[in-house]
C-alpha cells in the first residue's frame, strides 16, 4: 500500500524471477507444465519457455507496460483521462496497463511513457563478456 492508501501494483520483474538472468546462465527451473504432469526443466527464461518469440523484446516492452501502469496510478487517473493525455484510446490503456503488449512496437510504448512525464534514456556500453546483454530498468527520481 502507498501513503494514500492505494495498492501498489507489483513490478512485473517480480513475477519473472529470470529478469536478472542472462541466456548465458547456466541456471535451471523447474516448473510444472499440469497439475498432473511431471516437472520439467525449465531453460532460466520464463518467456522462452513460454514460447514467446523474442524474450528480450518482449522483457523490454513488459517493463515500459509496467512503468506506463504505474505512472497512471501514481497520478490518480482514470483510463479514460490516461488515453487522452497519451492520445490512445482508452482500450489500448486498459490493454497496456494489463500487460498485453503483443503487436505493440517498443517506440509506441516509450511515446505513451513520454505523455505522462517520463524521461527514456537508452545506454550503450561494453560488455564485460564476448557477447552483449539487453537489459531495461526504472531509475528511482534522483538516480540519473
Amino acid at each position: 500500500m502507498t501513503a494514500g492508501g492505494k495498492r501498489r501494483r507489483r513490478p512485473m520483474e517480480a513475477a519473472m524471477p529470470h529478469a536478472e538472468r542472462t541466456a548465458f546462465d547456466e541456471v535451471e527451473i523447474t516448473m510444472a507444465i499440469k497439475e498432473n504432469s511431471a516437472p520439467v526443466r525449465g531453460s532460466g527464461d520464463f518467456l522462452k519457455d513460454m514460447g514467446y518469440d523474442d524474450p528480450e523484446e518482449t522483457r523490454l516492452k513488459f517493463t515500459l507496460a509496467n512503468a506506463i501502469a504505474l505512472a497512471i496510478e501514481d497520478r490518480g487517473m482514470s483510463q479514460i483521462e490516461a488515453a487522452s493525455i497519451a492520445g490512445i484510446d482508452q482500450a489500448d490503456v486498459s490493454q497496456i496497463s494489463n500487460g498485453a503488449v503483443a503487436g505493440r512496437s517498443i517506440f509506441s510504448l516509450m511515446r505513451v511513457l513520454t505523455a505522462f512525464g517520463k524521461d527514456i534514456s537508452i545506454s550503450i556500453a561494453d560488455s564485460k563478456s564476448e557477447r552483449g546483454i539487453i537489459g531495461a530498468g526504472m531509475v528511482a527520481d534522483g538516480d540519473v
